[in-house]
């Protein structure tokens, strides 16, 4: 017999999805207060483009007055058993009110439910609260499946997915051409380190951002190059992205030859170290709609067992006066990565203790150049236990 899922709808989307695009549902009903009426219309919306059948009787459900609730849960049953005749009821119980739960655990909607389940995000489970005829004695679980992908995990926040520079062929060429270089850096960051605020304040002054043009291209180093920074230039000169004659003089070829150099290898070397690691959904230079349609980027995407990852690359000096870089940063991933998403911010200068206490209190994962060497260690433990602090 088919099923028809039954939903509370509050802040959190996903816990009410994941097991509807588990059993690829065909048809489903939200219980909604007026307060969640934008939330249940999203997840609506969402459902309808996995082409599910939704229905909304009413965004009056009550949330408090817990007879005035059964009575609630009661008519929903009743209009339930008329237009859905011959369907098994799995009634998720994992959004609402607790007062919520209560009241609708003693309806008829509960008590003629073939299972009732929750949604344990956190255990990555459903919980079976009650199957058949109440006949559980011990504790049954399912573990979720991964059903979520980064497009669809950033509509349930209400944001949309514009594009993403590794969805480029041209991006994805350019990656592969480098990616030696790119390997050689990150893994011994370290080494880099002092060499590249060098390369990053030389780029600064040799490029025009506005036009996105190389304005200045030749730049004078002004100290005494050591052999390892010369054969450094010269890998990039073989590499086609700058001319080093052995003087301390440079100059870069082109303008996205001079932007990998000044940075974006870095995210570049961030999202290969990411891929190779398998995760069910990782993008490079993302760019999101958000509320009033205002868009922001972001360097790094990661979705895996239904949860988000969001990656900030920062080559530049950091101090106490860019405390705004950690406040930004968390009120957008906060935006976007619920409960039991993660930030990672992953720098190549040495955060002061002030910022790394800040990032700490903000829960920014930090990973400074001495551990970018090992940051697909770091992603596999975050993808094996899904939290960045543990």
């Amino acid at each position: 017999m088919k099923k028809i899922h039954v939903c509370l709808v509050s802040a959190q989307l996903i816990p009410n999805l994941i097991p509807i695009l588990m059993d690829s549902i065909e048809n489903v009903v939200l219980i909604s207060t007026k307060k969640m009426k934008g939330l249940a219309n999203r997840l609506k919306k969402i459902l309808e483009d996995k082409n599910t059948n939704v229905r909304i009787y009413n965004y009056s459900a009550p949330s408090s007055g817990i007879n005035g609730i059964t009575d609630y849960a009661n008519s929903i049953y009743d209009k339930i058993s008329k237009d859905y005749q011959n369907r098994e009821i799995v009634l998720n119980l994992t959004g609402g009110t607790k007062l919520m739960v209560l009241g609708i655990w003693d309806s008829h909607l509960r008590k003629n439910a073939k299972q009732v389940i929750y949604t344990d995000t956190q255990e990555n489970r459903i919980e079976y609260l009650f199957s058949d005829n109440n006949n559980l004695h011990q504790d049954i679980y399912r573990d979720l499946d991964s059903v979520m992908n980064i497009p669809l995990y950033l509509k349930c926040y209400g944001a949309e997915y514009i594009r993403a520079e590794s969805d480029n062929k041209l991006w994805r060429e350019h990656l592969e051409r480098n990616i030696h270089i790119t390997c050689a850096i990150g893994k011994n960051a370290t080494k880099f380190s002092g060499f590249f605020k060098l390369i990053n304040a030389l780029t600064h002054k040799a490029i025009d951002s506005d036009k996105k043009v190389v304005s200045n291209p030749k730049q004078q180093i002004e100290f005494q190059l050591n052999r390892f920074q010369k054969q450094t230039l010269k890998t990039f000169q073989e590499a086609g992205l700058l001319v080093f004659e052995n003087s301390n003089t440079i100059e870069f070829k082109d303008y996205k030859s001079a932007l990998y150099l000044g940075g974006f290898w870095l995210e570049e070397y961030v999202y290969d170290c990411i891929r190779k690691l398998n995760p069910d959904d990782v993008r490079s230079g993302v760019t999101v709609s958000q509320k009033d349609s205002v868009k922001n980027e972001f360097d790094t995407l990661v979705v895996h067992n239904n949860r988000l990852l969001l990656i900030e690359c920062k080559t530049a000096r950091m101090d106490e006066k860019e405390v705004d870089f950690f406040y930004k940063l968390d009120s957008l991933a906060k935006s976007l990565k619920g409960i039991f998403g993660s930030a990672l911010l992953v720098t190549l200068q040495k955060p002061s203790v002030y910022l790394r206490n800040r990032a700490e209190n903000q829960k920014i994962c930090i990973i400074d150049t001495e551990k970018l060497p090992y940051i697909s260690e770091y992603i596999q433990d975050w993808m094996e236990n899904l939290d960045l602090f543990s």
